[in-house]
């Protein structure tokens, strides 16, 4: 798999579950008929309406979290490397 090629990830409700359902509303008009209009998804765990842009952004900030603590692992092994070879 090519590195820096970006990957489908699941969004997860804040309760961890990664499935949701559409909730319809029903329409009716006299003249024109029922219509059907799409309303907000919904974890079925938690019964929480979902913002699906509110759960990307929190897994976007996850992502970056985790990159920098990436990076301070990174220089925290650097700085150990440069005192023991300082040491010796």
């Amino acid at each position: 798999m090519t590195e820096g090629v970006p990957q489908w990830e699941d969004l997860k409700c804040v309760c961890g579950n990664e499935m949701f359902t559409e909730q319809w509303k029903i329409r009716m008009h006299p003249l024109q008929g029922i219509s059907r209009q799409k309303g907000p998804d919904m974890c079925p765990r938690c019964k929480r309406t979902v913002n699906p842009a509110q759960l990307k952004n929190i897994l976007e900030k996850k992502q970056e979290l985790a990159n920098a603590k990436r990076v301070i692992k990174e220089a925290e092994e650097e700085e150990s490397k440069a005192v023991g070879k300082k040491a010796g």
